[in-house]
């Protein structure tokens, strides 16, 4: 988590990695080197005053090992959830923002959706599912 220094609540993002097997930085395990994209936009939310919590998928990165054969969307949307929840209960943050690329915007819209949130930035989405939308 990266939390600006300030004497009042600051607006906070909750960033949900794409859909390949990436870590909370944006690096892929499919994809050689690093670009660091999840990472770089932590770091210009809070040149910005915009606090952000990133966080690897389940089997990715720091993440707990996981029989992949247990995960179902439901799994990825109840993780954004409680990534939610755990922004609202602490102080130092006003509004909440969910930032999703890709297929996770899908995962975005329904945790929104089920945590009354009023702000989501949607990035490289399906175009089908910004159609429906």
């Amino acid at each position: 988590m990266e939390v600006p220094k300030s004497f009042h609540p600051i607006d906070v993002a909750l960033i949900i990695a794409g859909s390949d097997p990436t870590d909370r930085d944006g690096n892929s395990l499919m994809l050689p080197g690093k670009n660091n994209s999840l990472k770089m936009i932590a770091g210009l939310l809070y040149g910005n005053n915009i606090a952000s919590l990133r966080y690897d998928k389940r089997g990715i990165g720091a993440s707990d090992t996981v029989n992949e054969s247990d995960l179902t969307f439901d799994t990825y949307i109840n993780d954004a959830v409680e990534g939610v929840k755990f922004l609202k209960n602490d102080k130092r943050f006003s509004k909440i923002i969910i930032i999703g690329l890709s297929e996770r915007s899908l995962i975005l819209m329904i945790a929104a959706q089920r945590t009354d949130i009023e702000s989501i930035f949607l990035y490289a989405a399906p175009e089908n599912l910004l159609m429906s939308y």
